[in-house]
């Protein structure tokens, strides 16, 4: 069972949706306007939540439930003690070094380094003082053992920073005191906001529901903000449900907005959509991709399209474009609403042109096209209006779909190529960022796949190989040999579209297998390595884990065997179309 998998069973067992809502997916980059939009529908600008900022924030996926119930409920999942363990134990580490080198102590534990944990959101500012002290204490013994190490030198030790590594793990014992300080404190406002509830050593789950909006928002507030007082550092995923909608949203419409982390916060993700937005794509009805009219497709936009597109899911997509408001035509000192969006729609024109020119078969209906502005303001919004109740009834015509699958025809010799290609390139990839990346770099993203994160900064093994898989095969599966029986084109391009998003499923289950769940043990083996030559160590033992789960042509039984499960995926894809 998938991660995302195991969130969903989790939270229907202590909050099920009811059957039969549609459910629609937000992406888009930091500062489209995506909090906003949410508020609009939700009735909650007073309260100003969701809260937004345009930093990456640690807030979870979150679902909005709209629904007719009177009671409103608040579910949330928990990180696991050791998860969050780990990630003081990085913040600790990397506050070390810093104090070593004279550098500001308090700074480097305020969160970790790929900013997805932050720390100061849980503690207060003489919290981190002190800490900050404790750790500044421990600076002239580990100066003092490096020195000595120095004298001592053996050819295992290849420079200063693992004489870092080598000292941090000889003091362990003072460093998990002041860890543990810090995990006592966590563990005391978690409980004092979930009632009792507290981290364990697996994720737990924690519902507060309430009969009255207001008190209910301050109480989601204190669990979700992105901000300061906020547990959200410690939140796995959330689930808000209850009659969460404005006085505009007719008392009929139910319907599940799911948030998402935006697609701006990475740098990497500009150029290739994570993996873990395909779960969402997959089991929503519709993706509600929001992007600014003033400067739209400048971030991860185009290749947010792309990604969307090369996995069939271009029948759910729905492009949001808001800040109308904001955009000036060259041509106009007083445009027109009319003129900023034929000026929005160049834009979107020349991206779709460039995509087609990358073979990227790619077409949005114009009804499934929006235009917003104004959505600051307070006064009531005509076009949002407009535009959530037509998101909503074209989602509801998806799920009543019934389209007719025919079956593709494939030649499966030409798939052997395509995925000795793709293994090479991933483990090239992946050998050159082992050799050049620093040894703490390597140990966080060690430690996160042995806690199934999948991801670190530019480690991402998932995505990358997902995408290449998905680039190849995508091209494989969009020229069939031949068809069941004849058909139009357009029913044709549909039941490509619905073997793409099968495959996409069922690869990133096989990929992550391969990658995190089978070698689990190794994964765990490699973290824990401490000591003198451990970095090197580690290096080592990643590099022969991707080399013994991702397969090419070299290593001839195996990859006969490994070529055969991507061949039997694309076959099970195909069944499972038939079969909907």
């Amino acid at each position: 069972m998938s991660k995302y998998s195991e969130i969903q069973r989790q939270l229907n067992e202590v909050s099920p949706i009811p059957k039969g809502i549609p459910k629609v997916y937000l992406l888009g980059d930091t500062g489209t306007g995506k909090t906003t939009f949410i508020r609009k529908i939700l009735g909650t600008e007073s309260s100003k939540f969701p809260t937004t900022r345009q930093l990456r924030t640690t807030v979870a996926p979150t679902e909005y439930v709209i629904c007719k119930s009177t009671n409103y409920e608040l579910t949330i999942l928990l990180k696991s003690f050791d998860e969050i363990n780990g990630y003081v134990r990085e913040i600790l580490k990397e506050a070390l070094e810093k104090s070593l080198k004279g550098e500001d102590v308090i700074r480097s534990l305020r969160q970790t380094n790929d900013q997805r944990f932050r720390l100061y959101y849980l503690l207060n500012a003489s919290d981190l003082e002190s800490f900050a002290e404790a750790v500044i204490s421990l600076t002239p013994l580990l100066s003092g053992r490096i020195e000595e190490l120095k004298k001592s030198a053996t050819d295992n030790i290849t420079d200063q920073d693992e004489y870092v590594s080598v000292v941090i793990d000889e003091i362990n014992d003072k460093i998990e005191s002041i860890q543990s300080k810090i995990m006592d404190a966590i563990q005391h406002i978690v409980m004092s906001i979930c009632d009792g509830i507290m981290l364990n050593d697996e994720s737990q789950v924690y519902k507060f529901s309430s009969t009255e909006k207001e008190d209910f928002i301050q109480k989601c507030k204190k669990i979700l903000s992105s901000d300061k007082e906020s547990i959200s550092p410690v939140v796995e995923y959330a689930r808000l449900s209850g009659k969460l909608k404005s006085e505009w949203v007719s008392d009929s419409t139910e319907i599940v907005i799911i948030d998402g982390e935006g697609i701006g916060h990475d740098t990497k993700e500009s150029a290739q959509l994570d993996a873990r937005h395909y779960d969402f794509f997959y089991d929503t009805n519709s993706i509600l991709f929001i992007e600014e009219s003033k400067k739209p497709f400048v971030g991860g936009g185009k290749n947010a399209l792309k990604s969307i597109f090369q996995r069939g899911y271009g029948d759910k997509l729905k492009l949001v474009f808001t800040k109308l408001d904001e955009v000036i035509p060259f041509d106009s000192d007083t445009p027109t609403d009319e003129e900023r969006i034929d000026c929005v729609k160049d834009s979107l024109n020349n991206v779709m042109d460039a995509l087609k020119k990358e073979n990227v078969k790619c077409n949005i209906c114009i009804d499934d096209i929006y235009f917003l502005g104004d959505l600051n303001k307070v006064e009531h919004n005509k076009r949002l209006a407009s535009c959530f109740n037509s998101i909503f009834e074209s989602t509801i015509s998806l799920m009543d779909g019934d389209d007719i699958f025919i079956e593709p025809k494939y030649d499966f010799e030409l798939l052997a190529l395509h995925i000795n290609d793709t293994s090479i390139g991933f483990k090239e990839r992946y050998n050159t960022l082992l050799n050049n990346e620093h040894w703490k770099t390597i140990e966080a993203f060690n430690r996160r796949m042995y806690w199934s994160m999948e991801a670190f900064r530019m480690f991402t093994p998932i995505t990358d190989f997902e995408a290449a898989v998905s680039e190849y095969i995508g091209e494989f599966l969009a020229k069939p040999m031949s068809w069941e029986y004849e058909a139009v084109d357009n029913l044709k391009r549909k039941s490509i579209d619905s073997v793409k998003r099968e495959f996409n499923k069922l690869i990133l289950s096989f990929i992550r297998n391969k990658l995190i769940t089978e070698p689990y043990e190794k994964w765990k083996e490699s973290y824990f390595l401490a000591g003198t030559g451990s970095t090197i160590s580690r290096k080592r033992e990643i590099t022969t884990i991707f080399s013994n789960t991702v397969i090419d042509a070299s290593q001839a039984e195996r990859f006969k065997v490994f070529k055969d499960q991507i061949k039997a995926i694309v076959v099970k894809s195909i069944e499972n179309c038939k079969s909907i």
